[in-house]
C-alpha cells in the first residue's frame, strides 16, 4: 500500500514502487474553450502539434471548424479535416471544400472533378489536396488529387466499370502517395479493395499486393506515412470487415485485434509505424435474448508493433475520459480523437508522458514516513530532475545532508548515510511536510553525491525523523 508520502500516479492506493498496474503513458488534454460549445472532435494533428477538427455550436445548432495550438480558434461553418505546418487547414462545408490560410485569414475553394460535390480529406506539406468528387451526372464519386493547378481523376481499380464503380481516397502523404479503396468485381457482385496511387511513380491506381502476407479479397487503405507504409483493414470475405494490416511496400502484416472487439479500423500512422484507430463489435449477453452482437460500442486503440492496446488503459483512470476513436498520431506520439468526459462529447489530445529516471534509493529511512526522491529526465548535461521530500513533519526546519561517501551510521535513533558529510543545507517544510526543488540541472560530472534529509519529529523515540538516502549521479 502507498505510504503517506509515496508517489501513487494512478491513484489506486498502491505506491508506484509496489504497483503492478502500468502507470499512465499519456496525459489527456481536452480541446475546448469556445463559447456555446457542447461537443467537439479532433481529426488531424501535424508534426508540429497543430490540431484541427469540428465543434458543435449550440447558439446556431450547427458544426463549425477550428484549429488548435494550445488555444482553440474558430474558423467558420463546417469541419476541418486536415492541416499542414505551413498553416493551411483543409475543411468541408456541405458539398464544398476549402483551404483556410491561418496567417492570411483567407479561404480558397478546392476544385473537384464535377460540379455537385467535393469532399476533401487530406492536405500535404506541398498544399496538395486529395478527396472525393462527383464526375458526370448520375455517375459515382471518384478519388481525386489536386496539386494546386490540376485536378486528377484517380479512376478506379476496374477501368471498364469506372462509370459505375466508385473510388474513395482517405489519406495523402507529403511524398504524394494517395491511399483509399475502390470498388472491383462485377455489377452483380462488387466489393472494395485497398489502393495506392502516385501521380508520377504510380500514375495508374494499384491494388495493394499482399506479398508474403495473408491473402485477402476485400479491404480499405486508411492512412500512409512518409516511408510509404500503409495501414488499413482487409478481409478474406467480400462482404465483411476483417483484420487490420500494415503494408511495408511489398508485404502485408496482420495487426492483432483489440481485446474484446471483433474489428478495428485504423485511422492514422506515424513514422514509427504506430497505428491508431478504434475497435467495435462485441458479443454482449442480455437476459432477454442471450448473446447479441453489438457494433456501436467504440473504443480507441493504439498499436506500437505488438499487442493492439485500449487507449483508455494508458491514461489516468480518474481522468473521467472514455476515449472512443483515435483519429491521428504524429511522429512525436501525440494522438487526437474523440471521446466523452463529464457527460459530453469531447475532442482529446494525448500527450506522451516522458519516461522518468529516478536516482537510486539506498533505503535507511525512518523513524518517520518521509520519502526522498529525485526524478526527471536525468542528470546529464541539458537534462533536469526534480528533488522532492514528502511525508516529513509539517512546518519545521529540515536539513538536507550531502556527502561524497556512503557510510551508514546510527545517529539519533535513525541511520545517517552521507558520512562524512560535506554540507547540511537547511530547508523549511511546508504545511504538508514537503520540500520541493524542481528543475535541478544535470551536468558537471561525473560526480556521485549521497543525500538524506533529517528533521525534527516529536513522534520519533529520540525526536528526529530520517528520510531514505539517495545515491545521486551527475553525468558530464
Amino acid at each position: 500500500a502507498a505510504n503517506p508520502g509515496q508517489l501513487d500516479s494512478d491513484h489506486d492506493g498502491v505506491g508506484d514502487a509496489c504497483d503492478d498496474i502500468p502507470l499512465p503513458l499519456y496525459d489527456v488534454v481536452e480541446i475546448t474553450g469556445l463559447p456555446g460549445m457542447s461537443s467537439a472532435s479532433a481529426t488531424d494533428i501535424t508534426a508540429a502539434g497543430l490540431v484541427v477538427g469540428r465543434w458543435f455550436d449550440t447558439s446556431t445548432g450547427g458544426f463549425r471548424a477550428y484549429w488548435y495550438d494550445g488555444v482553440m480558434h474558430d474558423i467558420g461553418p463546417g469541419a476541418a479535416v486536415s492541416a499542414n505546418d505551413a498553416g493551411q487547414v483543409l475543411g468541408t462545408d456541405g458539398n464544398a471544400s476549402w483551404v483556410y490560410d491561418i496567417a492570411l485569414d483567407a479561404f480558397s475553394p478546392v476544385p473537384g472533378l464535377g460540379t455537385q460535390f467535393v469532399q476533401a480529406v487530406a492536405i500535404n506539406a506541398s498544399g496538395w489536396v486529395t478527396g472525393n468528387s462527383d464526375t458526370l451526372p448520375g455517375e459515382p464519386d471518384h478519388a481525386f488529387l489536386w496539386d494546386g493547378t490540376t485536378v486528377y481523376d484517380l479512376g478506379t481499380l476496374n477501368p471498364p466499370y469506372s462509370s459505375i464503380f466508385y473510388s474513395k481516397a482517405y489519406a495523402l502523404s507529403d511524398a504524394g502517395w494517395v491511399v483509399g479503396e475502390s470498388l472491383v468485381g462485377t455489377v452483380a457482385d462488387a466489393w472494395a479493395k485497398p489502393f495506392r496511387y502516385h501521380p508520377t511513380l504510380m500514375p495508374t491506381m494499384e491494388a495493394l499486393p499482399y506479398g508474403a502476407g495473408p491473402y485477402y479479397i476485400s479491404g480499405s487503405a486508411r492512412a500512409v506515412n512518409e516511408a510509404g507504409n500503409i495501414t488499413g483493414w482487409k478481409s478474406t470475405n467480400d462482404d465483411t470487415w476483417g483484420n487490420d494490416f500494415l503494408f511495408d511496400g511489398s508485404d502485408m502484416t496482420s495487426l492483432p485485434k483489440l481485446t474484446g472487439k471483433w474489428y478495428t479500423i485504423p485511422a492514422g500512422i506515424n513514422a514509427q509505424d504506430h497505428v491508431v484507430g478504434w475497435g467495435f463489435g462485441e458479443w454482449v449477453w442480455y437476459p432477454c435474448c442471450g448473446n447479441l452482437y453489438v457494433g456501436t460500442i467504440l473504443r480507441a486503440s493504439l498499436n506500437t508493433g505488438g499487442e493492439t492496446q485500449h487507449l483508455n488503459g494508458l491514461i489516468d483512470g480518474l481522468s473521467g475520459w472514455n476515449l472512443t476513436q483515435a483519429l491521428d498520431i504524429n511522429d512525436a506520439g501525440q494522438i487526437v480523437g474523440v471521446g466523452s468526459v463529464d457527460g459530453h462529447g469531447g475532442a482529446f489530445l494525448l500527450q506522451p508522458i516522458a519516461p522518468s529516471t529516478c536516482q537510486t534509493d539506498l533505503g535507511y529511512g525512518g523513524p518517520g514516513n518521509s520519502v526522498l526522491s529525485f526524478c526527471g529526465e536525468g542528470l546529464a548535461s541539458g537534462q533536469t530532475s526534480d528533488l522532492a521530500l514528502t511525508g516529513a513533519t509539517p512546518s519545521v526546519m529540515s536539513w538536507m545532508v550531502l556527502g561524497l561517501d556512503s557510510t551508514p551510521t546510527p545517529f539519533r535513533g535513525g541511520t545517517l548515510v552521507p558520512l562524512p558529510f560535506v554540507i547540511a543545507e537547511p530547508f523549511p517544510t511546508d504545511a504538508q511536510g514537503e520540500v520541493a526543488l524542481p528543475g535541478v540541472p544535470g551536468g558537471n560530472g561525473p560526480l556521485t553525491v549521497y543525500a538524506q534529509f533529517v528533521y525534527p519529529d516529536p513522534t520519533a523515540p529520540k525526536g528526529w525523523g530520517f528520510s531514505n538516502a539517495l545515491e545521486i549521479v551527475f553525468e558530464g
